[in-house]
């Protein structure tokens, strides 16, 4: 196939246009020739310098145009990849045209490529009109006029609010909430009481929304403060730091008559769980045989079953919950049972500077 000549812009761009330096009637020269610089090939150019012109038409049905190749050079190999995918090439032209590229991108790093543009030399007369003109005015020395730099005025700064901007109470309130903030559950007590001492904080510091750590342990003091009358009669927080001992040894002896109550109803609800599933074994085994033809025993069976089956899962709800609360009021006394032998280890054994202040004896200073 007979490569597709080049267009007239390659063989413009290939010449340079040399002007010597003469004096016109104003007594100014001509501009010296300008500086070499790289032209950016066509599309038909560079396939004709690659000797794969035959590829001409895919590429311009892919939506590449003569001018493009500019483009393709400051393309990474990824998007090159993409580009060439949609034109179906042998693989060996394919490396080659990646190695064009990559050797004009080499060329263009050091010496940027000059584009053709109609005002390419602003200080030459184009050629058409030096041609109507007497020989003795062939060139026309245009002087450009000077731009005037008028100093830029600052912009005026937009005044920034740096006052905040109010928040309402109910913003407050609804940021403030710990417990049922995206639930419809019924709270508790307790719950509540946390609430509306949180939403009370709150209101009066809104700063404590940045953090609602600080915001919970705030609430449960207040609770602390205003003697909340608890379940248990005291509350356990670490935060309570003074508790009656007579007031310690009765929530230990409700905690311990609850724990009791907790493993007597597991055991309960296992008894039962046992009855309900052997139940319903034996009510799906002459549904499993088929033994039954009269329809209205089926449906009482069916009936019997769906019972049966409602009941298990609510023993077996029950039975989650009383193991999830045994389980916390086991790690709770372990808890007290490390903290109690620590302070006991403090008691037993103070330090020596403490031993010295009781004596009234000083050690001897070194």
């Amino acid at each position: 196939m007979e490569p597709i000549p080049s267009s007239k812009q390659d063989i413009l761009a290939n010449d340079t246009l040399n002007c010597s330096p003469s004096s016109n009637q104003f007594g100014s020269s001509c501009l010296t020739p300008s500086q070499p610089s790289v032209h950016c090939p066509t599309l038909t150019s560079f396939l004709n310098q690659l000797d794969i012109s035959q590829y001409h038409n895919l590429f311009i049905d892919a939506g590449i145009r003569e001018d493009d190749i500019e483009k393709l050079i400051y393309f990474d190999e990824t998007e090159l990849k993409d580009v060439l995918s949609s034109i179906p090439m042998k693989s060996f032209h394919s490396i080659i045209f990646k190695k064009g590229i990559r050797e004009l991108r080499q060329t263009f790093s050091s010496n940027p490529p000059m584009l053709p543009s109609d005002h390419m030399n602003p200080f030459l007369t184009p050629i058409s009109q030096i041609d109507s003109l007497n020989s003795s005015h062939k060139f026309i020395n245009i002087t450009p006029a000077k731009v005037l730099n008028k100093p830029k005025k600052p912009k005026k700064s937009k005044k920034v609010n740096s006052t905040p901007t109010p928040v309402s109470n109910d913003e407050i309130t609804r940021c403030a909430i710990i417990y049922g903030r995206n639930s419809s559950r019924q709270l508790t007590k307790y719950e509540q009481a946390i609430n509306n001492a949180a939403i009370g904080l709150a209101l009066q510091d809104p700063t404590l929304l940045k953090n609602r750590g600080d915001l919970f342990k705030n609430a449960k003091i207040r609770l602390l403060d205003e003697g909340y009358d608890y379940k248990n009669g005291i509350s356990r927080s670490k935060l309570n730091t003074y508790i009656d001992p007579k007031t310690s040894i009765a929530v230990k002896r409700l905690d311990a008559y609850a724990a009791e109550k907790i493993i007597a109803r597991i055991s309960e609800l296992e008894r039962k769980l046992k009855v309900k599933e052997m139940q319903y074994e034996s009510a799906m085994e002459p549904i499993k045989v088929k033994l039954t033809q009269n329809n209205s025993e089926d449906l009482k069976a069916q009936v019997s079953l769906e019972e049966f089956e409602k009941e298990r899962r609510q023993i077996k709800r029950e039975l989650a919950r009383l193991r999830n609360k045994q389980c916390k009021h086991r790690w709770y006394e372990q808890t007290n049972k490390e903290t109690e032998s620590k302070v006991d280890e403090v008691e037993e054994f103070p330090n020596d500077n403490d031993n010295n202040e009781h004596s009234g004896k000083k050690e001897p200073s070194i």
